[in-house]
């Protein structure tokens, strides 16, 4: 599991009493749209 969240397959979900709970990433978080490498660079450079 720890192999596949470090892949981002999956991420941690809620504790449900003593165990764990895992989701899919692609479930959990949105796609992001694709960004040319200027619109990135730029986008790093104004939250940095």
């Amino acid at each position: 599991m720890a192999y596949a969240e470090l892949e981002s397959l999956i991420c941690t979900g809620a504790r449900q009493g003593e165990q764990f709970t895992y989701a899919l990433i692609e479930e959990r978080v949105p796609p992001s749209p694709a960004k040319s490498p200027d619109e990135a660079l730029a986008e790093l450079t104004k939250r940095y």
